[in-house]
């Protein structure tokens, strides 16, 4: 089997994972370098991991021919960094989100059909071993019709995917209502680590409610926006994930 090729914009928490993946499977793929504009960030990745690392997208393309790229970058710089790797012909892994709105995202759309780019959005939670087994038992009938959902693992548009696949719901719309509120939680381990003390920060729970009518579809998820004081659910060790499916 052909080895893949890609490259990588973008030098944060994220783009990790794509080394890693290179790593676990080097048979199957190789980064062809990554490019991060900050000079200090650049020289300590570039320490850390060992990969080809450039100033930005066009040194990497000039240098390598990937087969794509991966971009890791923020939801401001993302739908630019796209349209200028279509318009090269370079095929695009977007790390999500693909675009900060909806106005952005149309218009990013309709460019990329245009310009008659490739672009896939890396929405991935769906695809994760126990959601996909999940929705697999829901495809073949054995909870009968999916009347409700209840979903609180995934943030924002990663739970909403598993609400609406969940139901069926397409891109049917709901009637949305939703609420926040606080909640004193004791800080557990973030994406550096479990905490250096104990104490307390009020985290927000997010809560949001689709009606189909006919479906519900719950989201419920602790601490917005990402990275607050408490890290969300997805490190805690006691609030943890939780799905519930009614058929």
């Amino acid at each position: 089997m052909e080895r893949i090729s890609f490259g990588i914009v973008g030098g944060g928490w994220r783009t990790e994972f794509f080394i890693r993946i290179a790593r676990a499977l080097p048979n199957r793929f190789e980064v062809a370098g990554v490019a991060i504009r900050n000079g200090e960030r650049r020289e300590s990745f570039k320490q850390a991991w060992g990969c080809p690392v450039f100033a930005n997208p066009d040194q990497l393309l000039d240098t390598c021919a990937p087969r794509f790229v991966v971009t890791s970058v923020s939801w401001d710089c993302n739908p630019g960094l796209v349209k200028d790797l279509v318009a090269r012909g370079i095929p695009v892994l977007s790390e999500t989100p693909p675009a900060p709105g909806i106005h952005d995202l149309n218009e990013l759309y309709s460019y990329v059909q245009d310009h008659d780019g490739k672009v896939q959005v890396a929405e991935q939670f769906h695809l994760q071993p126990e959601h996909a087994a999940r929705l697999q038992v829901i495809r073949l009938g054995l909870l009968g019709s999916v009347t409700e959902a209840e979903i609180s693992c995934g943030h924002g548009y990663h739970g909403i995917s598993l609400v609406r696949r969940s139901l069926g719901s397409g891109l049917e719309r709901p009637v949305v209502s939703a609420r926040t509120f606080l909640s004193p939680v004791i800080k557990g381990p973030d994406r550096a680590g479990p905490p250096l003390e104990e104490s307390v920060a009020n985290a927000t729970r997010l809560h949001v409610w689709f009606d189909y009518g006919d479906r519900l579809g719950v989201l419920d998820f602790m601490a917005f926006p990402l990275h607050s004081p408490t890290d969300e659910q997805y490190f805690n060790w006691v609030r943890n994930h939780r799905v519930l499916i009614r058929g």
